[in-house]
């Protein structure tokens, strides 16, 4: 591969930077973060689903988990994965309050 400061820099950049150029490695490898971004982004859906986001000021809906990790990926992705260490889980939720029984022995 020639380096553009050396010798015939009109054919590297004609060879190697020509629009529409692109290799079939160079169409794996955009194939395979397309389906990176997808997969994670279900996961997220179906993770955030589980979780209660009421108190949280980025996104407070699974749907916009969702909908920001396949927007902007590289910057949602790994905000989820902070975020979602601090977000309660949904099934462990706390119980409603119960009045307290009086004790037995506290009668006399």
């Amino acid at each position: 591969m020639l380096s553009p400061l050396q010798g015939d820099s009109v054919s590297f950049w004609q060879r190697e930077l020509k629009p529409g150029g692109y290799s079939a490695d160079d169409a794996d490898v955009t194939a395979a973060v397309i389906l990176i971004v997808l997969v994670t982004s279900v996961w997220v859906g179906f993770d955030a689903r589980s979780r209660d986001w009421s108190d949280n000021s980025f996104a407070d809906a699974p749907w916009k988990w969702v909908v920001g990790s396949l927007v902007l990926w590289i910057v949602v992705f790994p905000l989820y994965l902070v975020k979602r260490g601090q977000a309660a889980s949904a099934s462990a939720a706390p119980a409603p309050h119960q009045p307290a029984m009086p004790d037995a022995r506290s009668r006399t």
